[in-house]
């Protein structure tokens, strides 16, 4: 058995996948910055609802950020603990490889904040940090009518591919065999 954790994306999902990668049942939830008291629950709701212990669990696809400090650490540390207490691998990817994976296209835009975006222009290109004013100045400079985001809160004048068929790119995700997997950050976080 598989379970995928997206908690980086709007909604946030945790699915569940036989050994055949066939999706067994998935909880979709919108999230309002209430990290710690909607992972777990949801996690444990899917696994209870489908009879499924954890020990039943070969792998834990985790979306392990870009997004927000404490949401990308308590996703994380969920799925370190679960590992470490019950031996089950982890597979991690980030918000930008399940995007290209999914379309193949750029560019790939995750909001970093109210006032700036992540933001990877082409496949060999590094993630920039850019602010709204320069995000809308790059799509108009650069012709771009189509982009790969999981919101738009810039209301753009756009077409704007946000889905995820995970039922598909399940497939296309090599299962890791990792013990601990570590938060993909893009900017260091302002904590002290």
């Amino acid at each position: 058995m598989i379970l995928l954790i997206d908690s980086i994306n709007k909604p946030s999902f945790v699915i569940l996948f036989d050994e055949n990668r066939q999706k067994i049942d998935e909880i979709s939830w919108e999230w309002i910055y209430n990290e710690a008291s909607t992972l777990m629950p949801n996690i444990d709701n899917i696994l209870k609802k489908n009879n499924i212990k954890y020990e039943n669990l070969d792998n834990i696809i985790i979306v392990n950020g870009p997004w927000s400090f404490t949401w990308v650490r308590t996703t994380v540390l969920t799925a370190n603990t679960i590992s470490y207490l019950k031996k089950i691998n982890l597979t991690e990817i980030n918000f930008f490889d399940l995007y290209e994976l999914e379309y193949n296209k750029y560019p790939i835009i995750k909001n970093s904040s109210k006032r700036d975006v992540f933001i990877l222009k082409n496949k060999t290109s590094e993630i920039e940090i850019l602010s709204n004013k320069a995000l809308e100045d790059y799509l108009k400079n650069n012709n771009i009518s189509e982009i790969y985001w999981e919101i738009n809160e810039n209301n753009l004048d756009l077409k704007i591919n946000k889905n995820i068929n995970y039922d598909k790119l399940i497939h296309k995700i090599e299962l890791e065999k990792k013990e601990k997997i570590t938060p993909f950050y893009v900017k260091k976080p302002n904590i002290f």
